[in-house]
């Protein structure tokens, strides 16, 4: 016979901290361009881009990280 104990821990709300949690999603995408050399066509598609001819959306998702800090004090109030 399998017996399973479980103990509850209940957290003392006088110890939660605050965090600040950066969210970075990364989102990418390849084009195909006709140039005559790799700088070129990275200054076409990068002038492209600024000129919003290339819009990621959801579709370009490959990856999301999450990264917690403490908040200082000042910074939580």
């Amino acid at each position: 016979m399998l017996t399973m104990c479980m103990v509850s821990r209940k957290r003392n709300p006088m110890s939660k901290r605050n965090f600040k949690v950066t969210i970075t999603e990364t989102l990418k995408r390849t084009v195909e361009v006709e140039a005559d050399d790799r700088q070129q066509a990275e200054q076409m598609v990068s002038n492209g881009w600024h000129d919003s001819n290339y819009i990621l959306g959801s579709e370009d998702f490959v990856d999301v990280e999450f990264e917690a800090i403490p908040a200082t004090d000042e910074a939580s109030k």
